[in-house]
């Protein structure tokens, strides 16, 4: 999404680790040290570790020098997450997009669920310049047959996203459609809570959340 990403993401987390499972999250860019961009149960990675995968990022790298352009920036640090996530003993892990979807160099896994928080016009040297070629960026990590989370998104750029998603046979859940959530009280068609309490403030992250 253009917005919101990282809060939904911290939504997420604290959520899972309150029923008790191991969650590692990847998100970008990062506030204080490069090293909160991986974490495991909202503890970034050591310096140890990162040194040690970034010397086997830079192995790979040499080893098919030959071959590609030498890895950007954020394809290291990518790298450097995947590599960690998959010595460690995960249930979820939570991976944010960098710029678009499509295209992205996160978007190689293979989701048990996707989320497009927001989209607006933003990168558009990269994306596009509308927002229906934004939409179809974004909408690049809506996966066959896997849910796809929609915030509340611009008539234009839900159609886009739907039809994705249609295409793909990928249920959809949206923010104000198959979900509602508004001060303190959500729901959908299986259940109904209220007295709900965020832990970040401000009225924009209901919709995050």
């Amino acid at each position: 999404g253009t917005n919101g990403k990282g809060s939904t993401i911290a939504f997420m987390r604290q959520l899972f680790q309150a029923h008790g499972l191991r969650v590692g999250n990847f998100v970008s860019p990062h506030m204080v040290s490069v090293h909160d961009r991986i974490c495991i149960d909202s503890q970034p990675i050591s310096d140890h570790d990162f040194q040690h995968y970034l010397q086997k990022v830079y192995d790979l790298e040499k080893e098919v020098a030959a071959r590609y352009e030498p890895f950007r920036y954020f394809e290291v640090m990518v790298l450097i997450m995947f590599l960690y996530f998959q010595d460690q003993p995960l249930d979820v892990a939570l991976v944010e997009v960098g710029i678009g979807g499509l295209l992205d160099t996160t978007n190689v896994v293979a989701p048990a669920l996707s989320v497009i928080t927001s989209i607006g016009m933003d990168h558009q040297d990269l994306l596009g310049l509308t927002l229906g070629e934004i939409a179809e960026q974004k909408a690049g990590i809506i996966k066959e047959n896997v849910p796809v989370v929609l915030g509340p998104l611009s008539p234009e750029t839900t159609a886009i996203c739907r039809q994705i998603a249609l295409d793909k046979q990928a249920p959809v859940y949206q923010f104000g459609q198959e979900f509602t959530y508004k001060a303190g009280q959500f729901s959908n068609t299986d259940i109904d809570l209220s007295e709900l309490v965020l832990g970040l403030a401000g009225h924009h992250q209901e919709e995050n959340a």
